[in-house]
């Protein structure tokens, strides 16, 4: 499964062009999402992609947002918007900019033969994309998982001194 961040990744978009982006159709961030779901299904790639964190985009351009994604993750709160509103089925166009961005990425993608890990096959772009949008997330996962191995070891002797393990 892929799960995409919708709204953090039109937002990185955004904040690079200083302004944001009035005609959606034409959003580089969305081109991107576009292409993403392509490059899957041009190559027969077998797996779902989810689409989740929407923000303010789910409730201004619904049927582009929500185009060809095999899963949404919403609010409650969005859930009950879209449950009263009538989406038209927008496919993404074969003559999209996304369709085609797609078409000539490379398949199979070699990212993940590269002996210097997957980010050093990244271009700088898609590298600070990475960064801005996981970092602050994989910061306070890493923080997280610390605090539970603490938390695993305390019992692990609490439990060896009960003579339970």
């Amino acid at each position: 499964m892929l799960t995409i961040p919708v709204g953090p990744l039109l937002d990185w978009y955004e904040q690079k062009q200083g302004a944001g982006v009035q005609i959606v159709d034409t959003h580089p961030g969305i081109e991107v999402i576009q292409a993403t779901l392509k490059y899957f299904n041009f190559h027969g790639v077998s797996t779902k992609i989810l689409g989740q964190n929407f923000g303010r985009y789910l409730n201004s351009q619904p049927h582009i947002a929500l185009a060809e994604f095999d899963a949404v993750c919403v609010s409650k709160d969005q859930g009950e918007e879209l449950r009263s509103c009538s989406l038209p089925a927008c496919p993404i166009e074969s003559t999209s900019p996304g369709a085609l961005r797609a078409r000539q990425a490379q398949f199979p993608t070699k990212i993940l033969e590269s002996k210097a890990g997957i980010a050093a096959a990244m271009s700088s772009g898609t590298r600070n994309l990475a960064r801005d949008i996981m970092g602050d997330g994989l910061r306070r996962m890493s923080t997280a998982m610390l605090e539970l191995e603490k938390i695993v070891g305390l019992e692990a002797v609490t439990q060896y001194r009960r003579g339970k393990l």
